[in-house]
């Protein structure tokens, strides 16, 4: 029979979402803003697929330059696939959402034939197989609601304006700068309220071709440099005074950030950012169509949300320096830094494991000894003198131990320091993680804490999840553009908790409050400590899960459950089927909620979260869950490194440290283990530290429920146990260190391990 369970368990779930709806209440509902009358506004859209800062000088792009007169920005343009195509540039103008064409080798547009896109069939296919509810005609369907008329000239540009059947109702073929571009272009503003201008795209050098890519990249820039010359004498020319956006909506042959700017009657000179981004700089490519309804002044019924200007007294060079060193950081974040840093990270954890699965061991050091005597000329050692080397091998594990588990931390720290900037960027961020690394094991061995078995790995957890959790009030900046944290380039998450994240932070907080929680057990104040866990799981799920926070829909289902279940074992009480079941109701009442708030919110304004509601409503939800359903294949077919570590932890845990405590790690004299313990029997670890094994069971529940939820897949069980199993290792080497070698008591050092 179990503990009878006190009268809390039963409530918890009901007060816990109570609590958590209490605490996300400051979100209301504002307004949306009035839309203005068509033809008020003129708008000119110029997309040139591949244009990056680093192109953009005053001598080799001058009419360019001149442009840059107002906002400006840089353009996430990832689409479906790692590297954008122009086509898929073009239909994020379309649809206002990730969408690609048919084919990644990127083909050449043409112009429609009969108003119709030769490629509009292989687009419908191909939209059809992707998973982000790309509704084609978007745009044309917008416009036309609201009653403005638009005209594209070049084939890209009828790709933006083409409806859902293909049809470019106004279209003209692109002429050259030297065959009337210019008056072309005045024409079309005189006559419509938005001008849609395909100036043509920067693609790689043909094989063979040049003998230097670097100057075929230079003479298509001098021909896009000249049309966008004409346009602008054109926008000149004409009566009205529109405001003009230049896009570089799509990617060349490398993925990276893209140039974006906005000149115009009106417009502040600053740094473009958006709602979807909330990144001084940052744009989506996906956000074009709503910025380009936004500036028509008509009502926005697209999927993004409009950019805006952070107004700034700072010169065009200066702005422009600042969207370089931008795009020169998103460009170091490409191979080999990202992958080498994970395949160290792994390396790393699975050398820890193996070397504790050996080093718990007990040696054969009679044979070693001798050996080693014989080399130097001396005596062998007798009786108990090789106890030393117990001491030097536990605290080198704690030490190692400890470096790993502070790696995580280390990679977000080393964001400080400015390392993309360097010549050799990926020797500058080794030896700015070194040094972090470094830093963070000095602390964590600091007195008082350094003799404590959970004291080191606490500091680090608390480290960690305190960094993680000013980070995301301050709006992610570290996260943004770290090895571990948001790559630009990828624009999957730009604010907030993403999944690594989330994983690393959750389990850290378990372990504070396993740390927190222990002293009142050892007193035998257990309902006191499922209490205090419970509030720690509360302020863990508040500040991943608060859409002004961490804006993470996939962790409160994850974390909550965990940080229960550990409550429910510090307090003693038994694990039925119908607690769970209770549990996970509470649960689903309290993400309910959250997602509730986030959605009466204006659409601009909500994350993620709401915008998941508003596709359950939608009847969009089956889509929602197969996107997330097949990045998790792909994470774990794909992403092998995360999958050993994950698997190393699991088998470090379940067969070198769980399967030994409750067998040999009983016995009286501590077992094959007895040479590191001192011949103290392991288990008795339990009684300073009665929480670990519930810890590891509530980390364990974290990583399965976070890995079935979230979209990242063998990533949140490999960053779970990143953080939880290097910890453990150092506890146990640090309370060993804590015992006194009893020599009567050890068994003589004969023998094979």
């Amino acid at each position: 029979m179990g503990i009878p369970s006190p009268a809390w368990a039963a409530r918890a779930p009901r007060a816990l979402a109570v609590l958590l709806a209490l605490l996300t209440l400051g979100l209301v509902a504002a307004p949306s803003p009035a839309a203005a009358d068509p033809g008020e506004h003129k708008v000119v859209f110029i997309g040139a697929p591949g244009l990056a800062w680093s192109d953009v000088s005053p001598e080799a792009t001058p009419a360019i330059w001149a442009a840059l007169g107002d906002s400006v920005g840089s353009l996430a343009v990832r689409s479906v696939r790692r590297v954008a195509c122009p086509l898929d540039g073009w239909l994020a103008l379309n649809t206002s959402a990730r969408a690609a064409g048919p084919s990644a080798r990127c083909d050449v547009l043409v112009d429609p034939i009969d108003s119709i896109l030769p490629v509009w069939p292989q687009v419908e296919e191909a939209l059809a197989e992707q998973n982000y509810a790309a509704s084609p005609g978007l745009l044309a369907r917008n416009l036309a609601a609201a009653g403005a008329s638009a005209v594209a000239i070049g084939p890209g540009a009828g790709v933006a304006l083409a409806n859902e059947n293909g049809r470019v109702p106004r279209y003209e073929a692109r002429r050259t700068p030297g065959e009337g571009l210019a008056s072309q272009v005045a024409r079309a503003v005189e006559a419509h309220d938005l001008t849609i201008i395909d100036a043509g795209p920067l693609r790689p050098a043909p094989k063979g071709a040049y003998s230097t890519p670097g100057q075929f990249r230079a003479d298509h820039l001098r021909i896009i440099n000249n049309r966008i010359e004409a346009v602008f004498r054109g926008v000149e020319a004409a009566a009205a005074t529109p405001t003009v956006i230049l896009a570089g909506l799509a990617d060349d042959d490398d993925a990276a950030t893209r140039l974006f700017a906005i000149t115009g009657p009106g417009v502040p000179r600053g740094t473009l950012t958006s709602p979807s981004t909330r990144q001084e700089g940052y744009t989506l490519a996906t956000d074009l169509q709503a910025t380009v309804l936004a500036a028509l002044g008509v009502e926005d019924r697209s999927q993004g949300a409009a950019a805006y200007t952070i107004e700034s007294d700072a010169s065009v060079s200066e702005l422009v320096a600042a969207e370089l060193d931008r795009e020169r950081r998103a460009r170091a974040l490409q191979p080999p830094i990202i992958p080498t840093f994970f395949f160290i990270l792994v390396v790393a954890n699975v050398a820890l494991y193996a070397a504790v699965a050996i080093g718990l061991r007990r040696p054969n050091v009679s044979r070693f000894t001798a050996w080693l005597a014989r080399r130097v000329g001396a005596s062998p050692p007798q009786g108990e003198a090789w106890l030393p080397a117990r001491t030097n091998v536990l605290r080198a594990m704690r030490g190692v131990a400890l470096g790993v588990a502070a790696l995580p931390l280390a990679s977000y720290l080393a964001n400080i320091v400015p390392w993309w900037r360097f010549s050799a960027p990926g020797l500058a961020l080794a030896a700015a993680v070194a040094a972090m690394i470094a830093a963070v094991v000095a602390l964590a061995l600091a007195r008082p804490w350094r003799h404590l078995p959970l004291g080191p790995g606490t500091v680090i957890a608390g480290l960690l999840a305190a960094v993680l959790a000013i980070d995301v009030a301050r709006g992610s900046p570290l996260q943004l553009g770290a090895v571990m944290g948001n790559p630009p380039v990828v624009a999957g998450r730009w604010y907030g908790m993403n999944n690594t994240a989330f994983a690393q932070f959750s389990a850290s907080m378990i372990l504070l409050a396993v740390a927190a929680a222990q002293p009142l057990v050892r007193r035998g104040r257990r309902v006191a400590a499922a209490w205090l866990i419970a509030a720690f799981g509360l302020l863990t799920a508040f500040i991943d899960g608060a859409p002004f926070l961490g804006a993470d829909f996939g962790g409160p289902p994850s974390i909550l459950p965990a940080f229960l279940i550990l409550a429910l074992l510090a307090a003693g009480v038994r694990i039925t089927a119908r607690r769970v079941g209770l549990l996970f109701l509470g649960t689903a009442v309290v993400v309910a909620a959250i997602a509730f708030l986030d959605w009466l919110r204006p659409p601009a304004s909500r994350t993620h979260i709401g915008n998941f509601l508003q596709q359950v409503l939608d009847g969009e939800v089956l889509t929602v869950v197969w996107r997330k359903l097949d990045a998790n294949l792909r994470v774990l077919m794909g992403n092998r490194p995360l999958t050993i570590l994950a698997l190393s932890g699991v088998a470090l845990v379940v067969f070198v440290l769980a399967r030994p405590i409750r067998s040999e790690l009983t016995e009286p004299r501590g077992g094959r283990f007895a040479w590191l313990s001192g011949g103290t029997p392991i288990n008795a670890m339990t009684k300073q530290s009665p929480l670990l094994g519930a810890g590891l069971v509530a980390a364990g529940i974290l990583a399965g429920l976070g890995m079935a939820v979230n979209d990242s897949g063998i990533a949140i069980p490999a960053n779970v146990a990143a953080i939880v199993v290097p910890i453990l290792i150092a506890a146990t080497a640090a309370w060993m260190l804590r015992l006194e070698p009893a020599a009567p008591s050890l068994p003589p050092p004969s023998g094979s391990p």
